[in-house]
Parts: structure tokens; sequence; C-alpha cells
């Protein structure tokens, strides 16, 4: 709590500013993170009750693609004792509320600077699962998952993820999602009009099908 995390990852790349692995029930709260070639927080295993929350992250994967500021996967299932006592595969939901996270793009003299790396905002990859993601803003990157179940996003601000060279739609599911994944009550800006490739969702697998409430609209008052 209270860090101020930066220019990390200087011989390393694979370096984050948290990396969580075999653990649970950790608090990762009211941090400042910048600047590293990859993520600035890495959940490795799902152990899961991790609450991350009022924390500022910009300027990562400057270095390296395919990830975002926050990256989570969950490859393996563990038996813990985490829920009530006994041994069970499930674990506690992990909590990710009020972060603004920003992807690796930014304005000088008002023009944007686009990196072929800032690829989301916020990165559920390989199974990650059991995460309430909530009152967050996302800018100039959306949120991604791929594969995993268990996962609510929603009361998110993702405001123009289309812009980057890499520019995704506001949700993107790389894969079939297995259940219970719900997108709701979201608000997205998307930069350019919703009839343009890049506004569309990407991915295999549109994550309209899992969209049950979202407001989509244009920085040009458009409705998507």
């Amino acid at each position: 709590e209270l860090n101020h995390v930066h220019e990390i990852g200087i011989t390393g790349k694979g370096m984050a500013g948290v990396f969580q692995s075999l653990s649970r029930s950790n608090i990762i709260r009211r941090n400042v993170m910048y600047n590293g070639p990859r993520a600035a927080v890495d959940i490795n295993d799902g152990f899961g009750n991790l609450t991350l929350e009022e924390n500022l992250l910009f300027g990562f994967s400057r270095e390296t693609g395919g990830h975002a500021a926050f990256n989570a996967w969950d490859r393996v299932p563990y038996r813990t004792l985490a829920e009530d006592g006994a041994p069970s595969e499930y674990p506690q939901w992990s909590h990710i509320a009020r972060n603004f996270i920003a992807s690796n793009d930014f304005a000088v003299d008002g023009i944007l600077q686009h990196t072929p790396n800032s690829d989301w905002a916020l990165d559920f990859d390989d199974g990650a699962s059991f995460y309430d993601v909530a009152e967050n803003v996302c800018l100039y990157g959306n949120i991604k998952t791929h594969g995993g179940g268990s996962k609510r996003f929603h009361e998110n601000l993702i405001i123009h993820p289309d812009l980057p060279v890499d520019g995704h739609g506001c949700y993107t599911a790389q894969s079939e999602s297995v259940e219970d994944v719900f997108f709701f009550k979201n608000t997205c800006e998307l930069a350019i009009d919703p009839e343009h490739p890049r506004s569309s969702q990407t991915g295999q697998h549109a994550a309209v099908l899992y969209d049950l409430n979202a407001h989509c609209g244009t920085s040009k008052g458009k409705g998507a």
C-alpha cells in the first residue's frame, strides 16, 4: 500500500511491479506504478481473495506485447482451505475496483502517440476465473478474457479502446468462455464511428455474446 513503483525491468523484461504466485488474500491498494516493459501487476495461479483497488497504473507493455498493465492467468487448479476450512478447488472471489489504468498511449501537443504493444487495460488470460471487476477507469484499452469462467465486469468506464494501433472494441473475448461470465452496466466511449472496422469487437468470439447491458457510444455522440 502507498508505494511508488517506476522504471522497472531495466534488464529483465518479464518484471512486474507486483507479482503474486502460490499466494492468496493479498491487498494491493493506493499505489502508483508506471514505466515498465510488461505488466504492473501479474497474478499467477488462482488462489483468490485478491483485493486490487484505488491504484494508478500506466506506461506498461512498453517493450512486450500481448499483455496489459494488469494480467492474470490460472492454468492449474489448486486445492486449498481458503473458503471455509474444508479442502476445495474453488477459490474465493477476487475484487478489482476503482483503479485508473491507462494503456501505453499518450498525447504530445494534442497528438496521440501509439505503440503496437499496448493491447488491453485489464487482461484475464488463460483461464483466469472468480473475479469481480467494477468501477474501474480504462483509458486507451479495454477488458480482455481468454477462457475461464465466473467473472463479473460491471460499472466500468472504458474510454477510447479503439485508438491504439491494435485497438479493440469495448470488450475482447479471445476464446469461448466456459460459463458464468457477465459484462453489464459498463460505459464505453469509442473514438471512431461504430461502423468503422476498428470499433467492432475483436477476437475469435465476439464479446457481444456476453454483453447484457453495456452502453456504448462515441466521442461524436453517436450510439453503437
